[in-house]
């Protein structure tokens, strides 16, 4: 589930879109999401691991960034701050889109992408105690040896 709440900056004011309905719909703010990703990672010691992750977030809602269907025209709204934030092309000097000018596509979803890159550090499991210099788990380091003096060979 997601809870999303597009908003934007008007004049030095913040404004929530979704009550001001510059489509003239209301949608809901709450959304189902269905993720997929895929990883990897790596093992760069024996405590140490480096994970990147990628991942695509299928939303079944095209009003995530308040935008879908077509442009209403000022003269569609009674609030003039809905009417502004329908269009907001004069603010950068260019011409007001007229009424039924598609603003966004209605036969696509909204989605998002995100990528991360995590490095992982494992806590010895007995900090300073009688069993310190021993890892949490034994599979931990399988792929290294070592030596009766305690150092890694690889």
């Amino acid at each position: 589930m997601l809870y999303f709440n597009p908003t934007t900056e008007y004049q030095g004011t913040k404004y929530a879109l979704q009550p001001l309905k510059t489509e003239g719909e209301d949608y809901s703010r709450i959304g189902v999401v269905v993720p997929f990703g895929l990883g990897v990672r790596f093992k760069a010691g024996p405590n140490f691991n480096v994970a990147l992750e990628g991942g695509y977030r299928k939303i079944f809602t095209d009003y995530l960034d308040d935008v879908s269907t077509i442009h209403l025209g000022p003269a569609a709204f009674s609030d003039p701050i809905a009417a502004a934030l329908s269009d907001r092309r004069p603010e950068v000097g260019k011409t007001a889109a007229p009424a039924g000018t598609q603003r966004g596509n209605p036969d696509e979803d909204d989605g998002y992408m995100l990528l991360n890159v995590k490095i992982e550090y494992y806590l010895p499991w007995d900090l300073g105690g009688q069993n310190s210099g021993r890892t949490y788990s034994k599979k931990r380091s399988a792929s290294y040896r070592y030596n009766k003096k305690g150092g890694v060979k690889r």
